[in-house]
């Protein structure tokens, strides 16, 4: 139901504050209902329950009363006027302010939704949408089904939750991988509001949108001891040096050390050999199929270790808590930089052609699991292995609150809010002529006219207004494209009015619209 059916239902009611929200869960799980089966009536306990809100009908409209950023908990900004109430507000954009209640694009591009899933100890709810074609805003609701806590300390950091995996399916486009942000301040017990801000590849209105959730997680800074009776210098005994032919290199990055420096780094990963040395009296089921030191040909050594997992050590657990080199003595942990590469059966031939078995998946093609993993920890040497232990978690780790899967289905409804300017070659950026630029209140999508050869590189795009002021990106992403043509999709860190708009900068070149 679009912001403005839901208004143009309830003009003239005025429940109270209980019987309203009842009011609203009923009728928009009465319209999803409807849009399912094509039932065009009322309950007759909805009817009622209209009926009864009507007797409580006062001046002010129920209508008035919904706020759609609300439910988005003040996500939605606009650029502050002079003078209007505290604009820059703790981890907020400067000079903002929330959107209010009727407000004429959330009117147009909101959608009010109630879509709920239940499982394994939780209930999540879409509760709106906000859409322009061109990027997708869903706020969701997590909550506890019996209004417990989410766990039993007091959480240290309100945004800590997240979910795993997010995968997000629009009806005619591609899945996609994506993630929540948790926008609530943490006050409402067993309750966490999630926010799903995404640019789709394809036209959203009318479309049904699939949401498939998994493992709500807690961010923590906990270390997970895994047990070792022998350090990794002793266990390395186990294993022949490595050697050439059983190495292989996987690519190359670039890092800042601790005084901001950028480092190069080579990155190697070994071959699996036919030993399995238990190693983790918490893992027991997990082994070492290679450990050794590895020097590149600037001198700069790597520890390379190769990890089969089993039991409890899975994928899953290694992406929550990743692993660690720690010295046993001091629990200091002993390298900042590390990679993971798992490996299938095509790059495996490719990197070692002249040995077997060295694929780490298994399973159907597009079904495939992780079976294990392989590490390549820089400027880690012999003399460091002495004392170092592995360990999991560390800064940056999750610990699983609760393990399930959620799927969530609904559709997108809005009006359309984009501008167009279509361009002939006289405007260009990135070296490459524009050649059309649509804009909204909270996105823009970018077309560049190009060879199959080119590529458009977008670094920078500002909006400037005619008041003078300017409005950042907060995201810029790339959009692979078939033909001559380039694509970025933009969205924007506060809301604009598209008609204030004078210009805009792309890489510092300035375009009028």
């Amino acid at each position: 139901m679009s912001i403005k059916e839901y208004k143009k239902a309830f003009s003239g009611i005025e429940p109270d504050q209980q019987t309203r929200d009842a009011l609203i869960a009923q009728i928009l799980k009465e319209e999803e209902q409807k849009r399912r089966t094509g039932k065009r009536t009322l309950r007759p306990g909805i009817l009622a329950a209209c009926i009864a809100a009507m007797v409580l009908c006062l001046s002010v409209t129920a209508a008035a009363a919904f706020d759609l950023n609300d439910i988005f908990q003040g996500f939605f900004r606009r650029q502050a006027v002079s003078g209007e109430g505290e604009a820059a507000e703790a981890g907020k954009a400067q000079g903002t302010v929330p959107l209010s209640s009727d407000d004429a694009f959330l009117a147009s591009a909101g959608n009010a939704i109630y879509e709920e899933a239940s499982g394994n100890g939780l209930k999540l709810t879409v509760r709106g949408t906000v859409s322009d074609g061109n990027a997708l805003y869903a706020a969701i609701d997590v909550e506890t089904e019996d209004g417990a806590a989410f766990s039993k300390e007091q959480e240290e950091v309100l945004k800590s939750y997240t979910f795993e995996e997010v995968w997000l399916q629009v009806e005619g486009g591609e899945r996609q991988r994506c993630a929540l942000t948790r926008i609530d301040d943490g006050s409402v017990q067993g309750k966490a509001v999630f926010l799903l801000a995404e640019t789709c590849d394809t036209d959203l209105n009318g479309k049904q949108v699939s949401l498939s959730l998994s493992n709500l997680l807690m961010g923590t800074n906990e270390v997970v001891d895994m047990g070792m009776d022998r350090t990794l210098g002793e266990l390395m005994t186990e294993f022949e040096p490595l050697a050439e032919g059983s190495i292989a290199e996987t690519g190359s990055s670039v890092e800042a050390d601790e005084d901001g420096n950028e480092v190069s780094h080579q990155s190697f990963i070994a071959a699996r050999t036919d030993k399995r040395i238990r190693f983790s009296d918490t893992f027991p089921e997990a082994a070492l199929s290679n450990l050794g030191i590895w020097t590149d040909a600037s001198g700069q050594d790597c520890l390379l270790l190769n990890l089969e997992l089993g039991g409890e050590l899975t994928d899953s657990l290694l992406d929550q808590k990743p692993l660690l080199l720690v010295d046993a003595r001091t629990g200091q942990e002993l390298s900042a930089s590390s990679e993971s590469t798992s490996i299938g059966e095509d790059y495996a031939q490719y990197l070692f052609p002249e040995l077997d078995g060295q694929s780490d998946l298994s399973g159907a093609p597009g079904q495939e699991t992780i079976t294990a993993r392989r590490y390549c920890f820089n400027n880690i040497g012999e003399n460091q292995l002495k004392n170092a232990v592995l360990a999991l978690g560390g800064t940056g780790s999750y610990e699983e609150l609760v393990s399930g899967i959620w799927e969530l289905n609904f559709t997108v409804n809005y009006e359309e809010t984009m501008k167009t300017w279509a361009f002939n070659g006289e405007n260009q950026a990135s070296g490459l002529p524009v050649k059309k630029i649509a804009v909204s209140p909270v996105s823009a999508l970018v077309e560049f006219d190009t060879l199959s050869d080119e590529t458009p590189v977008l670094e920078s795009a500002m909006l400037n207004l005619k008041n003078g002021s300017q409005i950042g990106a907060q995201e810029m992403r790339e959009e692979r494209s078939e033909g001559n043509t380039g694509k970025y999709r933009i969205l924007w860190e506060s809301v604009v009015n598209v008609e204030e708009i004078e210009s805009i900068s792309l890489n510092g070149t300035v375009i009028s619209l």
